[in-house]
């Protein structure tokens, strides 16, 4: 009598070295992908895909089965061309700083690797099926898709020599007031704030952005700056 495996029983992690049998476990990994296939990898990715060609026809070949391809990497103006093939068959986004390279298929399979050369299959290869280690990663790749921009956004900012447009959120309350400082002291034409309370009001005048404000008000530079708050007896009397 035979028995079906537990899930416990094929759960296994290894690293291969040899250039060419990461080639051909990465090519017989997209060849079985289902459903969908999640990527994470640094700005050499999107040349590195398509020079290798054998990679290349298994991603093209993933678009014409119906997989789902979500790419994230670093988009440049040296590897912009590459980005846009890459395009052509991934969701593909955008994140600054990338180092190294991860994926998951069909939430069940982990690889990873370090960068790697144009051309050249990475030194590293790790595969890994443990359940954890996969959960873990692919919950991290969703937490960095939310953060990644749409490749067309960044590549227009590229094209046109547009600031990269973010929306970080500090939680630092430090580091909150520090920048608020910079932010003001920076501010050639017009400063507009608001408190929300007047108590905000007098809790920014004992740091000092109130001085601030009154200094530069005083410079003479034509800085315009305006403030709306609720007011006390306090503030009225000034």
């Amino acid at each position: 009598m035979t028995t079906t495996p537990s899930y416990k029983d094929i759960e296994r992690t290894k690293v291969l070295y040899d250039p060419q049998d990461i080639l051909n476990s990465a090519v017989e990994m997209l060849s079985r992908v289902k459903y969908r296939i999640d990527t994470c990898a640094d700005y050499n990715a999107p040349s590195s895909h398509i020079t290798l060609k054998t990679i290349w026809n298994a991603y093209s070949e993933l678009k014409s089965r119906g997989v789902k391809v979500r790419f994230i990497t670093e988009i440049t103006k040296d590897n912009m061309l590459f980005s846009k093939e890459l395009m052509k068959i991934t969701e593909l986004r955008h994140l600054d700083g990338i180092k190294g390279n991860f994926g998951i298929a069909d939430g069940i399979e982990y690889r990873a690797s370090p960068t790697s050369k144009e051309g050249q299959a990475p030194p590293e290869y790790v595969i890994s099926t443990v359940k954890t280690i996969v959960e873990q990663q692919q919950y991290f790749f969703d937490m960095l898709w939310m953060k990644a921009v749409p490749a067309k956004q960044r590549i227009r900012e590229v094209e046109e020599g547009l600031e990269h447009q973010f929306i970080e959120t500090i939680q630092d309350p430090n580091q909150t007031q520090k920048l608020c400082f910079e932010l003001v002291k920076s501010a050639r034409h017009e400063i507009l704030v608001i408190f929300s309370t007047s108590n905000e009001f007098h809790r920014q005048e004992r740091i000092g952005m109130i001085k601030l404000l009154k200094d530069l008000s005083a410079a003479a530079t034509g800085l315009r700056i305006r403030i709306l708050t609720p007011v006390d007896d306090m503030i009225k009397k000034r």
